[in-house]
């Protein structure tokens, strides 16, 4: 719709916020004040403001800015509410309002911004056809705004956690069953950061899981974590059949100091842990949990992890994962290295390394593989097709070391799949993937990028 709008009434809009004088105290300048806290990412500040500058219902143009800025930071829910409020302003706003140009310039960057449509060009054109004639008239204040705007938009939304999702969707996988999931997560707990976890899912066949967990954000944090849950703990014999699969009930509690230091974290703490499984006795499983974590930027992080159970059968847990990521055009490709080992003879078999049922390999079933060593290689190539849909192809590789050094296997697969990434993005992905292997063929059904 803003292509019908003259051009120099887009540069006056452009001109209009970021030069405009305000009156204190007007919707405009706390619409001003809430872009200024966004810009510095005091988020808590900008949406105190935008909702100030939304309330005021004067000015058509100024209300639907806030409430299209508070899309960012209301979850899901601002798409049924901000949303609905921002067109409805937008529908009364006079066309001849350098302001009202304004308004839909930001509905079209906001949009984009949050994956509901790419109207990235559009802007683009807009802003190089506004330096072009600011470059022609003379105007040297307009055209480095446009260049500054246009800037800003090759370097992309302002970093942040996001706001938070729920998350309804399907988990599925041969030996696990099919059944509901449902994950809610609060990346910016407080405005500060922290990030706040639930979710829960049940499956036909009987796996059951309920569990939540909060961590904070600074140089020395804190993090905690709690989970029911009931699992299947499948036996397969050496050629693949699976002739058991008892379930195992269990609870856990964690909480446990981190210290952050550039771009290496720590963490250390106490660890609770009671199994019952079915047809034997409670094992219990207190000890500790910790990790080592390390990002040579936001596409490269390698993450070490463990827990150690000393109260009850000894055991020892230990994961190291490398993953990375490189843009290439409008796709993605992605890289994962994993690691598990269980050493200690005397760790239960349901808290053995497993892989298969969607965990690593996507073509096994659940808990196809289980031994002291698994090691494995896992690599994507993620495209988005159109608006919220996107394909993956992608190809996997496991190390089977058994306790029998000469029975070392090898297995690998490969297959496709589909991702429907909702808003708000990032965190609201849908995965559905069918892959094929030495170990047979599978789908499987998540919430989130595998990795």
């Amino acid at each position: 719709m803003h292509r019908s709008i003259p051009l120099l009434l887009t540069v006056l809009a452009w001109l209009a916020l970021v030069t405009g004088p305000a009156a204190a105290g007007t919707p405009r300048e706390a619409l001003a004040e809430g872009d200024a806290a966004w810009e510095r990412a005091d988020r808590g500040a900008a949406a105190r403001a935008w909702r100030e500058a939304a309330a005021s219902q004067g000015d058509p143009a100024v209300v639907a800015m806030a409430e299209l800025r508070l899309l960012r930071v209301s979850g899901g829910i601002g798409l049924a509410a901000h949303g609905p409020r921002a067109d409805r302003a937008l529908a009364t706003c006079p066309t001849e309002d350098p302001w009202c140009a304004l308004a839909w310039a930001d509905r079209a960057a906001i949009v984009s911004e949050l994956g509901l449509s790419d109207q990235r060009d559009d802007a683009r054109e807009i802003l190089d056809a506004t330096a072009q004639w600011a470059r022609d008239v003379g105007r040297e204040d307009v055209r480095a705004l446009a260049e500054a705007r246009m800037a800003a938009l090759a370097r992309g939304p302002v970093p942040g956690p996001g706001t938070w999702t729920v998350g309804l969707g399907v988990l599925a996988a041969p030996g696990l069953g099919a059944g509901p999931l449902l994950r809610f997560v609060h990346p910016d707990v407080a405005w500060k950061a922290w990030r706040l976890e639930l979710g829960g899912h049940a499956t036909t066949a009987g796996s059951l899981r309920l569990a939540g967990g909060l961590t904070t954000r600074g140089r020395w944090w804190l993090t905690t974590g709690a989970a029911v849950e009931r699992v299947p703990v499948p036996h397969y014999t050496i050629d693949g059949w699976r002739y058991a699969a008892p379930q195992v009930l269990g609870w856990r509690a964690r909480a446990g100091a981190g210290l952050t230091a550039g771009p290496v974290s720590a963490w250390l703490g106490p660890q609770v842990r009671v199994d019952t499984p079915e047809g034997g006795l409670t094992v219990p499983g207190h000890g500790a949990f910790g990790g080592l974590s390390w990002a040579a930027a936001p596409a490269v992080q390698l993450r070490v992890s463990s827990e150690l159970a000393l109260f009850g059968p000894p055991h020892l847990g230990l994961r190291t994962e490398l993953i990375g990521t490189r843009p290439v055009g409008r796709s993605v490709l992605a890289g994962r290295m994993l690691t598990d080992l269980t050493p200690l003879s005397t760790s239960p078999t349901w808290r053995q390394a497993a892989w298969g049922g969607g965990e690593v390999l996507r073509h096994a079933p659940l808990g196809r593989l289980r031994g002291p060593v698994l090691t494995g290689l896992v690599g994507e190539w993620r495209a988005p097709v159109v608006g919220p849909l996107g394909v993956v192809l992608l190809g996997e590789a496991a190390l089977q070391v058994p306790d029998e050094p000469a029975a070392l296997q090898l297995h690998a697969g490969g297959g496709g799949g589909l991702r429907l990434a909702l808003p708000p993005r990032p965190h609201n992905t849908v995965r559905l993937d069918a892959a094929f292997g030495t170990l047979g063929w599978a789908l499987t059904a998540g919430w989130g990028e595998a990795f």
